[in-house]
């Protein structure tokens, strides 16, 4: 997996989620839990969303283009519990 910064192997992406989802469970996201994902197009997208599924939270995609009041709407109404 690459983007423009840096590419991972498959299990370069497989620790790194790892790691992430070991960073949310610590902080106490777990199963049906929603996660805010306020990142643009690239490996660090890919890894927190697959951590969040890792731990059994949803991943709430917030598109980085769209204004502030529309992410904080999304944001409020997803009751995400990490951010």
């Amino acid at each position: 997996m690459q983007d423009l910064d840096r590419a991972l192997t498959y299990g370069g992406l497989v620790d790194e989620v790892a790691c992430v989802a070991g960073g949310m469970a610590a902080r106490g996201v777990g199963e049906g839990d929603r996660v805010a994902l306020h990142l643009p197009n690239s490996v660090d997208f890919v890894v927190t969303a697959l951590a969040s599924l890792w731990v059994g939270a949803i991943f709430v995609p917030l598109a980085v283009t769209d204004p502030q009041a529309r992410v904080a709407a999304i944001v409020a109404d997803c009751a995400r519990r990490w951010w």
